[in-house]
C-alpha cells in the first residue's frame, strides 16, 4: 500500500475515525504508532492498536475510555516511565503510552525496530517515521532504530526473533543478527529487568 491508501484505511476504521474526531475537537496530539501501521503497509491490517500521547494530555485517556466504552488497566512502572494503559478483549487490543521524549520524532528514535518506528497523527493525519522505516517494510527487513537499541532493552532480541517467526518473509539485518549472537547471554538477565 502507499501512503494515501494507508491514510484511507485509517479513515475507514471505526475506532480510529471516532478517536480522530475527538482528537481534532479537543486539539489533542494523539498518535497511532508501530505494528498496526506496519501491518497496514504490508496489507495485513489487524485490531492491535498502539497509541502515544504526551503526559500533559493524560486527561484524554478518560475521554478515550468513554468514547470507546472500555476501561484501561495499567501495567508497567511509573518510576521508570514505562506505564502502559491497556485494554484487551477477543480480537481487540489497545495500548496507550506516553511519548518518550518531547516530540513524536524523539519517541520514534527510541523505539525498537525501524519497521515499528512509524506514527500517524490521529489529529492532523500526518505521518512520521525514522529514516529507512518504509524501505525496511518493503524489503521485509528487521533492523534496529539505533546502534544501542539492544543494549537499552535486551528483551528486543526476543522481539526480533518473534517478528522473524511471525512476519511472513521477513529476515534479520546482518548487524542485528551479529549483535544478538554477541549479546545472547543478556537474555539471562531479563527476569531481573522486569520480564516476569
Amino acid at each position: 500500500m502507499d501512503i494515501d491508501q494507508v491514510r484511507e484505511e485509517i479513515r475507514r476504521d471505526p475506532i480510529l475515525s471516532k478517536l480522530s474526531a475527538l482528537a481534532r475537537e479537543r486539539k489533542i496530539p494523539l498518535f497511532l504508532v508501530g505494528g498496526y501501521l506496519r501491518d497496514l503497509w504490508l496489507g495485513t491490517p489487524g485490531k492491535d492498536y498502539d497509541f502515544a500521547l504526551t503526559k500533559d494530555d493524560s486527561i484524554f485517556i478518560a475521554t478515550i475510555e468513554e468514547a470507546l466504552h472500555l476501561r484501561f488497566f495499567r501495567v508497567g512502572k511509573e518510576e521508570i516511565n514505562t506505564i502502559t494503559y491497556r485494554f484487551i478483549k477477543e480480537n481487540l487490543s489497545i495500548d496507550l503510552t506516553f511519548l518518550q521524549g518531547e516530540t513524536i520524532e524523539e519517541d520514534l528514535r527510541r523505539r525498537d525496530f525501524t519497521i515499528n518506528a512509524i506514527a500517524f497523527s490521529i489529529q492532523d493525519e500526518s505521518f512520521h517515521w525514522v529514516e529507512g522505516s518504509l524501505e525496511d517494510i518493503e524489503k521485509k527487513l528487521i533492523r534496529t532504530v539505533s546502534g544501542h537499541s539492544i543494549a537499552q532493552d535486551p528483551l528486543r532480541m526476543l522481539r526480533a526473533i518473534r517478528y522473524l517467526c511471525t512476519l511472513d518473509g521477513f529476515s534479520l539485518d546482518k548487524e542485528l543478527k551479529e549483535e544478538i549472537s554477541l549479546k545472547k547471554e543478556k537474555i539471562l538477565t531479563l527476569p531481573e529487568n522486569g520480564l516476569n
